[in-house]
């Protein structure tokens, strides 16, 4: 098959120039693994609180649309089946194509979706394009449904690979760099009619945890697309507009990231002596 995305989507490169991503992106992260490296029991109090309330956090995540509770319950399932995966040394969980969609099948599991032809489980079977927040031409077209399994397929072996590649003493720095470069990809290819999005979110989540961050640290990102939904969309909606959009969208990360964290350890209470 002749695939069209070389031309239509030229930004899917499946490769970056880490020169090109500002400085002080690096700078800021290098602190935040020095800082999480450094981090007290405090934060693990914000953990455990979440994981023993069901993980109630996510009923307030609902980005566009009101979730079903069977979707609640799905999404929480499937939180704590990543988790399983990226810490327990027997899972044979692998970050795959078959691996999302057995994700993307969870999640859809007994929830009634009001889409024309959509399949749980199952990579989008027409194209589909993102509406702009302006008028036609910040419509958002992607890669065509016939290109997806290959594209996904790049991209999970692509992160794998630089997973596997990362220095032992820059694995929180890369955790945290690859999981915002997987989500900017996996949103742009869009392989899934609904859904990318939470998708998305739990194979940030089990990047970091591979990674070394700590539970309670990786969590946060489940919130952070939804803080500022708009600010983080006129990002995306930028990718193969302006040269540096994936590094606009990296700091969009990196200061939401921030701002979780420093609240999150401001509510939390001090450890217990």
């Amino acid at each position: 098959m002749q695939y069209q995305y070389l031309s239509t989507h030229p930004f899917l490169t499946f490769q970056v120039d880490v020169h090109a991503i500002p400085a002080i992106y690096w700078k800021r992260v290098y602190q935040l693994q020095r800082d999480i490296q450094a981090q007290d029991d405090s934060l693990q109090q914000v953990e455990a609180k979440a994981l023993a309330s069901e993980l109630s956090f996510i009923k307030g995540v609902t980005g566009t649309k009101q979730y079903q509770p069977r979707e609640i319950e799905n999404v929480q399932d499937a939180f704590c089946y990543i988790i399983d995966a990226a810490l327990n040394p027997d899972s044979d969980f692998k970050l795959s194509a078959d691996a999302i969609l057995k994700l993307h099948r969870q999640l859809y599991d007994g929830v009634n979706v009001p889409l024309e032809e959509f399949e749980y489980g199952a990579f989008r079977g027409r194209n589909v394009k993102i509406r702009g927040y302006g008028d036609e031409k910040d419509d958002y077209y992607c890669p065509t449904y016939e290109e997806c399994p290959f594209l996904i397929t790049r991209l999970c072996n692509w992160i794998c690979e630089s997973m596997q590649a990362m220095p032992n003493d820059r694995t929180l720095v890369g955790g945290f760099y690859l999981s915002a470069l997987f989500h900017y990809y996996f949103v742009a290819i869009h392989p899934f009619r609904d859904g990318n999005g939470r998708i998305a979110r739990l194979l940030e989540l089990y990047i970091l945890l591979k990674m070394g961050f700590p539970i309670a640290h990786s969590i946060l990102p489940w919130n952070i697309y939804v803080h500022d939904r708009d600010a983080m969309n006129h990002c995306l909606e930028k990718r193969g507009k302006a040269p540096d959009a994936l590094a606009q969208f990296l700091m969009f990360v990196l200061n939401q990231y921030e701002q979780c964290l420093a609240s999150a350890a401001s509510t939390a209470e001090p450890a217990m002596p």
